[in-house]
């Protein structure tokens, strides 16, 4: 209907919006902003899933498995080391991003700021050396 047709042009405008708004942010804020997002995702889902499920999932699905006073301590050991990992990195992620956003440094004192640019026919563009035949790039 033309109803739900309109409900899902608003969506997926709002959605398309929100990746343009996104991107813009990521390059326009000078610093480590990507680096900063990338440790924080890091340190909630790699940890997470390297630490704490495998130990709750197996403890919860196999109980019989897992009896031996020996066993549950292991298992707790991994899971407190996980969220003691976990908690430390989301916090220096934090306060990374939080340097990024509202840090008072000149942008000559940031570690990085990323500059737009594509030239895939100049040396100094990533994408120079993609293995690309030359008449691709002759349009």
């Amino acid at each position: 209907t033309a109803r739900a047709a309109g409900v899902r042009f608003v969506f997926r405008t709002a959605f398309v919006g929100l990746q343009v708004l996104l991107c813009w942010l990521l390059v326009s804020f000078p610093g480590d902003l990507l680096l900063s997002l990338q440790s924080l995702s890091g340190a909630v889902g790699m940890t997470a899933l390297t630490y704490i499920l495998p130990f709750c999932i197996h403890w919860i699905l196999a109980p019989e498995k897992v009896q031996t006073r020996r066993m549950k301590a292991w298992y707790i050991i991994n899971i407190i080391v996980g969220l003691v990992i976990m908690i430390g990195g989301t916090i220096a992620g934090l306060q990374d991003m939080l340097e990024v956003f509202f840090g008072d440094r000149d942008e000559d004192e940031l570690s990085c700021h990323l500059e737009f640019m594509y030239a895939p026919q100049s040396p100094c563009d990533a994408c120079y050396v993609s293995g690309l035949p030359e008449h691709f790039y002759e349009l």
